[in-house]
Parts: C-alpha cells; structure tokens; sequence
C-alpha cells in the first residue's frame, strides 16, 4: 500500500481527534499521483480491545479540566457518506465515493473509539483507488494513557497493522510511546502532546469560551511521523447545509477548521486542512478534507444515541 500518493501521513479523513473521527486514511495534500487500484474494498474486522486497569481518579481529573463540557457529551454511532466535493484543474482524481461509521463511547474510566472506513476514489485514467481501515482505541479519562490498534488495507499491497501502547507523565508533560506492531519501537513524545479525546475536549472547551484559535501536538499512533501531527485549530464561517437530523436540531454547533502539520518538518504548508460542523454534544455533522487539488465531503447520513453504560 505504501505507493505513491498512498504514502501518506494517514491523514485523510483524520478528524481532529476522537469525537471528530479520524480518517486514518493515507492521503496527503497535493499528492494524487500514480497509484494502480483494483475493486472496492470493505472492512469485516472483530478486534479484542481491552482497557488497562485505572483507578476512580481518572473521572475526576476530566471533570477538573473541562467541567460542563463533559456534561454535554453523548455516546453515539454515526455513519456517513463520503462523496467528491471538488477537483480542481489538473487533478487527477475526478471522482470519491465510500461510507465512514465512526463510535465515540464514554467507557466509564475511559473512552472507546471505533471507526471503520472504505473509500473508492476514481481517476481521470478510468481506474479506481481503493483502500479502507479500522481504527480501535482506549484513552483514560485523566489523559495520561492510551491504547491503539489500527488495520490498513488496500487493493494494492498486503494488510497492515499497527498497535501500541502510550503514557504521559502529566498533562503537558512529556511520555512514552510503545509500539507493538508492525515492529517492536519506542518512541518519546515531547512536552506538551496530548491524547485525541482529550484534545477533542479541549477544542470543546475553547469554542464554548471563545479561545481559539488552538495549536496543539496530539499522538494516536498511526501516522508516519512517529503517531503525531501539531494540529491548528481555529474558527471556520459556519456556512453549511441545514440540519438534517432530527437528533441534531436545536443543538448549538460551530463551525471549525483544522490544518495538520508535521513535528519533524519546519514548513507553513499543512499536510492536510479540514473544515467540519461540530456540536456541542460532539458529534460532528458535515467534513470538508482539502487536498489541495480535489476535495472529499462527508455527509452525517445515520445517528444513534448509546446508553451510559453502568459503572
């Protein structure tokens, strides 16, 4: 899979962090070039994933930081539907199509995140790029430990795993990132990094109060870079489609953009921008992905509200 444009920074439709969904996918901006792809892909996958012993405190240490923030988030399942928004002149790229489910869960001492992709991207020479994931992971309420397991394929190469473990000495600290698949490898994260969910909440917490825009440095394991990207939040014109969903009305939102940039190159040039819709209540309705010469739009097409789960 690593051809080409799919070389990528697993980026694609990496939504900000936990509640806006990752799209772990490898594309990059301004690099749909040359890669060969055959039928549509689909991803069945059960993966076993497990949180590691905490204690009460976790609970306490988010309540601490984001207080009325935490109140307003729901558990949910949503699907949506990616389509070709734009191609601009000499793209390649003249047609998307593909289906995203994302679950964002509070698991009591943690959160769970489940996301499973396919994207089917079609070229001006008539062949189709094809390729999907599955992401699962586990971050602790008190943001200091995290657990990934990310499976990628393609038409195009062997399946690929990736899977670890990750620890912050404290919020703002520095940590340790401990990789277990595709290879044994530990990396250190720099002073500062956070988690996804707990940088979700933080962008929550600043467009409540006004604060942005928002530079952070967050790790969850799958991009080229060691896991970890500097994200740069800040407003975007709320300019979207009225609300479709009955689940949704009447809920305030904002409209954000994101612009993800690489923490081993000094460039202005982001690898990837992202425009959404995201509510209060953290679910995220609408996602524009720039890639410089054509855009992908995700559409909010099914959501389910889950139960608290009994602690």
């Amino acid at each position: 899979m690593q051809q080409g444009w799919l070389k990528g920074k697993d980026k694609v439709l990496n939504f900000c962090s936990n509640f806006v969904p990752k799209f772990a996918a490898p594309l990059t901006k301004g690099r749909a070039a040359a890669t060969s792809g055959a039928v549509g892909l689909a991803i069945t996958l059960a993966v076993s994933f497990w949180a590691p012993s905490v204690t009460a405190a976790t609970d306490a240490a988010a309540r601490a930081a984001f207080g009325p923030v935490l109140d307003r988030l729901q558990s949910h399942r949503a699907t949506y539907e990616l389509t070709l928004l734009n191609s601009r002149e000499g793209s390649d790229i003249t047609g998307a199509r593909g289906q995203m489910a994302f679950e964002w869960a509070d698991a009591c001492q943690g959160w769970t995140v489940s996301h499973k992709v396919k994207v089917s991207l079609q070229r001006a020479t008539g062949s189709a790029i094809n390729f999907g994931w599955l992401l699962r992971s586990w971050e602790a309420k008190d943001g200091l430990s995290f657990k990934f397991f990310m499976k990628r394929l393609s038409d195009s190469a062997e399946s690929e795993e990736i899977s670890g473990t990750a620890t912050l000495d404290a919020i703002g600290g520095a940590g340790v990132a401990t990789f277990t698949q595709p290879a044994q490898q530990t990396i250190d994260l720099p002073k500062g990094t956070l988690f996804p969910t707990w940088h979700s909440l933080s962008i929550l917490r600043a467009l409540a109060r006004g604060d942005l825009p928002l530079m952070r440095t967050v790790f969850d394991g799958t991009a080229e870079e060691g896991g970890l990207a500097d994200i740069s939040a800040f407003p975007a014109a709320d300019h979207f489609q009225p609300v479709e969903l009955k689940a949704l009305q009447g809920q305030p939102s904002w409209g954000l953009n994101l612009a993800y940039f690489s923490p081993l190159q000094q460039s202005s040039e982001p690898l990837q921008e992202q425009k959404l819709r995201l509510f209060q209540n953290g679910v995220v309705e609408t996602f524009v992905f720039d890639y410089g010469d054509f855009a992908i739009q995700a559409r909010l097409k099914e959501l389910e509200y889950l139960p608290k789960m009994a602690c």
